[in-house]
């Protein structure tokens, strides 16, 4: 081969991979997302499609392999504590956000149990404010997804007993 060949071929082994790159700055944007999650939820989305797409790129990518199931396990890390402090919004907010954005997070058992406690704490509190219609709304929702619950059982009897009184009182 001649000088000149040699020098391409050098130069060209030299030349950074640009799905290399690709990856790098795929993570620089995920680093760039990350620390505003917890001020807007919504960025998950953002992250997701970041993550799918270093993953589309390289199948078995074990940073973004990990950054999904990190997000699923803070969406429900943020719910747990959303519903233990009763802030039922938040937690319908973060429920919402899993389910639309996480892939695979329905078939997580864990986020099962929560959406199930979110649905009977809204459902206890409607009832306890008088809100029948929305109470209605919660607890046929409820029953299509638990038929068979003790606590959903007791609500749905309250709620029973608070439209019989609602419709019993003069108006």
């Amino acid at each position: 081969p001649r000088q000149s060949e040699v020098g391409v071929v050098l130069e060209l082994a030299q030349r950074p991979n640009p799905k290399a790159l690709l990856a790098t700055s795929s993570m620089s944007e995920i680093n760039a997302l990350l620390p505003k999650l917890d001020e807007d939820i919504g960025v998950s989305k953002e992250l997701v499609i970041a993550y799918q797409a270093l993953l589309s790129d390289y199948p078995g990518h074990e940073q973004a392999l990990a950054g999904i199931e990190n997000l699923k396990l803070y969406h429900i890390q943020k719910l747990e504590r959303a519903l233990e402090e009763g802030r039922l919004p938040v937690a319908q907010v973060l429920m919402d956000s899993a389910l639309a954005n996480l892939p695979e997070i329905d078939l997580s058992v864990r986020l099962q149990i929560l959406q199930k406690q979110l649905i009977l704490m809204k459902l206890g509190l409607a009832l306890e404010q008088g809100q029948l219609d929305e109470a209605g709304v919660l607890l046929g929702e409820a029953q299509g997804l638990y038929s068979d619950d003790e606590e959903l059982n007791a609500l749905g009897l309250q709620y029973r007993e608070a439209v019989d009184v609602n419709k019993a009182e003069p108006r």
